[in-house]
């Protein structure tokens, strides 16, 4: 029966670390989830489900930071992507939807709406002077 620190390796190859308490993980404590594929999640869970703050790390280095629900990007996140993009807003479904602001690597700002991970709607965008 696992109890205190240790790790348990699930069937599809991720391996989970956490305080596990009577064989469970303890929900009030965090966990280190690793993939095979080298992108880990550490954060809040809910028996072993990825469910409220933490982060992802992924395998070719894009960050994700801020709220999931049922193992999914839900309510207000900052996602990091390897090209030196970002967005800060409301992820719905794992992508941006509603409010949000992204930014690109040239310096072009957008803030406005977003939906299904895409701008949609009333937005205004930023467009960096290169002369100044």
């Amino acid at each position: 029966m696992k109890h205190g620190i240790g790790e348990e390796q699930r069937p599809n190859g991720v391996v989970v670390k956490g305080s596990f308490k009577n064989n469970q993980l303890d929900n009030q404590m965090t966990i280190l989830i690793q993939y095979r594929d080298g992108s880990y999640y550490q954060g809040q869970h809910l028996n072993g489900q990825i469910e409220g703050e933490g982060q992802i790390i992924y395998f070719n280095g894009e960050k994700y930071f801020g709220r999931f629900q049922e193992g999914v990007k839900q309510g207000k996140g900052v996602y990091q992507f390897q090209q030196g993009n970002k967005y800060e807003g409301q992820f719905a479904g794992d992508l941006p939807n509603g409010e949000g602001i992204f930014y690109f690597s040239d310096g072009v700002i957008f803030k406005g709406e977003f939906k299904n991970g895409q701008q949609h709607g009333q937005g205004i965008e930023i467009i960096k002077d290169k002369n100044i």
